[in-house]
């Protein structure tokens, strides 16, 4: 019970400072001088401090191939400026808003500044190879040849900023054996890493600890070093407690976002729409470096999905932009791989008229997957043949307002990727547990789920687990949290952790059937057992891979007029295995299915040609949905009889999949819009979409015109 602490909640120490960012508004550039003299002449302001303050390595990226760091990072910009939103230096003051303030004080003036390119289109079109590099290809495993219809088109994918409800944050104290460090990370123990590497000081004198944060979706992954290593170099030099804390203008331009990626393909099909062949080339915003890009994963996830894939070749292009670089986020490659492809079904069931589920049935995998059946499922509970009859005829007597609906099926193959200790202690005095695991709580409700099935497993009331924080010397050397795979992971640690107590307590158990557990426990001690556990999850030991099935359709009513919109009914049925909390899911089934629908129709980055600058860093001009945005009528179904042989106590993710169906909200409006542009007058041919489709792209896709408007 209470307030749930978050980082910037700590309680202040005395003498302690502020951090704040100087960062650049234009790049790339071939140096820069910084001029702080009004800054540093401000009272309260302590210290500026550049690349040249950094005693080991100027890089906030530690050496982990497996999930990035293949190129460093500075800190601070050292000579070069790669492009707008670099940090330059940062100054440190009393409070935070004089720290922000006496920033925006430095002077900086760039030399050899050269014009940005931010747009992935544009450096497709000029043909610039040195921009472009493969990141991966697939060659198709079959030939077939029946092909009756040649269909060419391309796809803009958006990208998306992680918008969590904490910034980027670090809080750094000194203490007798080095630095105690409160990151706002997912991945605290390559934060020990950064950190270690930048300060040259051993990792053993870096005590890292992490509550919970306030959202990561990926953006508090290998980006939280920013802020990280930046506050841990400032309380070590400066040896007093320090605080940085972005505001949320510095975390839109300074942080990475999720790419956005241009799809070209070119498809072969038969007279039902079955693809005989399908040539895809696409290109991904990789930013400065390709640290997190996922350029080679979405191919993977193109072609691990739903539908046959033998005659299908791919290649997979990073392209550098002059962007900060970008990062994973949400859904990482899988939702922009499931999008490529459903584009591509849309696109084919268009050209032949026929039905959009029909054509995806058509080019499934001949295996046992259940998606025919979850389609039938869900077309019964959702009504949705019915109400695909109702909008036909809505759209027939209103010239002025359009109704569209789809349906999108998913497979999404899951992996687990890490190592997560967990270590349960039971107190004797009271029989009262507390845990402490290497994942980090993030509103997932991972915490949850951990106290749930140690309560179930030890047999004792959930009120009388207390979750504790992660503590680097309880869960050196962990995995970041992400991929949906951290509840399982560590509800299986703290499983295995509990089964160990268990089983010491089994013989005191037999002796005394009769028992409380707090007279086992009482016992225990006595007997001098030990009462303490830990546990860690290695995915080659503990972890199978399997797939998640679901399928989501979508309603939405569009005004022609001024491009408005509703999301009248959203269905989803999840396939969840036995779900380890079921209220926990179906909020994180809601949470990422909006998160996407924001992906799709609101959230729109726009970036200044020349300098590169982000022009929307605040919720001023950058959309995310709100309560009117959201479906209406909102409905989600959990498989059932459907335990996961290889999952956690028969469990499977869900905190990542329902965002890769929400590219079912662009195919409704598609049938809105088509209606409309029928109605207008204008050709019945297939029309790309540039995404996201915002109030002003859906005004403009409907084909109204002054003309049309008589009373």
């Amino acid at each position: 019970s209470g307030e749930a602490e978050y980082v910037n909640d700590i309680e202040n120490l005395p003498n302690e400072v502020y951090g704040a960012f100087i960062v650049s508004t234009q790049g790339p550039a071939k140096s820069f001088t910084l001029d702080a003299s009004e800054a540093l002449k401000l009272p309260g302001v302590v210290a500026l401090h550049t690349a040249k303050d950094v005693p080991g390595k100027n890089s906030y990226i530690f050496p982990m191939p497996s999930v990035g760091g293949v190129t460093d990072e500075p800190i601070y910009a050292d000579k070069e400026v790669s492009c707008a939103g670099t940090p330059l230096g940062a100054i440190f003051a009393k409070t935070h808003a004089l720290a922000h303030h006496a920033a925006s004080l430095v002077k900086v003036t760039y030399h050899g500044v050269e014009e940005a390119q931010t747009d992935v289109r544009k450096i497709v079109e000029s043909g610039d190879q040195s921009r472009l590099r493969l990141a991966a290809e697939k060659k198709a495993d079959a030939v077939k040849t029946n092909v009756k219809h040649t269909i060419e088109g391309s796809h803009w994918f958006p990208t998306q900023y992680h918008f969590t409800m904490e910034t980027q944050t670090c809080y750094s104290v000194p203490s007798e054996d080095g630095l105690d460090v409160y990151p706002a990370t997912q991945t605290p123990s390559n934060i020990q890493d950064a950190i270690s590497y930048a300060l040259d000081i051993p990792h053993n004198s870096i005590n890292v600890s992490v509550r919970r944060i306030g959202g990561g979706y990926g953006g508090k992954l290998l980006k939280s070093g920013i802020t990280a290593v930046s506050c841990a170099l400032a309380a070590h030099l400066l040896q007093r407690p320090v605080r940085v804390i972005m505001t949320l203008e510095e975390n839109m331009e300074i942080v990475g976002k999720r790419p956005s990626l241009l799809s070209k393909y070119k498809v072969g099909v038969d007279e039902n729409g079955v693809i005989q062949n399908l040539h895809v080339d696409y290109y991904e915003d990789d930013g400065v470096s390709q640290n997190d890009s996922s350029a080679g994963y979405t191919q993977y996830f193109m072609t691990s999905g739903i539908y046959d894939s033998s005659t299908w070749s791919i290649n997979c292009y990073g392209v550098r932009t002059d962007l900060p670089s970008q990062t994973w986020c949400r859904a990482p490659a899988s939702t922009e791989g499931i999008s490529i492809v459903e584009t591509i079904m849309e696109h084919i069931a268009h050209a032949l008229k026929r039905d959009p589920t029909q054509v995806r049935m058509a080019n499934r995998k001949q295996d046992d997957s259940p998606i025919p059946f979850l389609i039938e499922d869900l077309k019964k509970t959702s009504d949705y043949e019915k109400r695909a009859k109702a909008i036909e005829n809505f759209n027939k007597t209103n010239r002025w307002r359009k109704r569209g609906i789809s349906l999108v099926p998913m497979n999404y193959p899951f992996s687990y990727f890490g190592n997560y200790h967990s270590m349960v202690s039971v107190y004797a005095d009271d029989g009262s547990v507390a845990v402490s695991h290497g994942c980090v709580e993030m509103g997932q409700g991972l915490n949850t789920k951990v106290a749930q099935v140690c309560a179930h497993v030890l047999g004792v009331d959930v009120q009388s687990v207390s979750i504790k924080p992660y503590y680097s010397i309880i869960s050196p050397n962990v995995c970041p949290t992400g991929g949906s795979g951290g509840s399982e992971s560590a509800v299986y640690a703290t499983k295995i952790a509990c089964e160990e107590i268990m089983r010491r307590l089994a013989p005191l158990k037999k002796e005394n059937p009769k028992a409380s557990w707090q007279e086992i426990i009482t016992l225990a001690k006595a007997k001098h057992i030990n009462l303490n556990a830990s546990y860690m999850f290695t995915p080659s030991c503990d972890g199978k891979s399997y797939n998640i099935y679901g399928v989501a359709a979508i309603e939405v009513e569009v005004d022609i007029l001024t491009g408005q919109h509703l999301i009248l009914r959203a269905d989803i049925l999840e396939d969840t295995g036995v779900s380890l909390s079921p209220e926990v899911d179906i909020g994180q089934i809601e949470g990422a299915y909006v998160m996407g629908l924001g992906l799709y129709t609101s959230e729109e980055l726009q970036y200044q040609d020349v300098t590169g600058r982000l022009l929307t860093n605040r919720t001023w001009n950058y959309k995310i949905p709100g309560a009117k945005d959201i479906p209406i009528d909102f409905r989600i179904v959990m498989r059932k009889n459907a335990p996961n042989p290889v999952g956690v106590l028969k469990s499977k993710a869900t905190g990542e999949p329902p965002l890769c169906m929400s590219i079912g909200v662009v195919f409704a409006f598609r049938r809105a819009l088509e209606s409309a542009r029928a109605d207008a007058g204008l050709p019945d041919k297939h029309f790309e979409i540039d995404l996201p489709l915002t109030t002003e792209r859906i005004w403009l896709y409907g084909g109204a015109s002054a003309e049309q408007f008589q009373i």
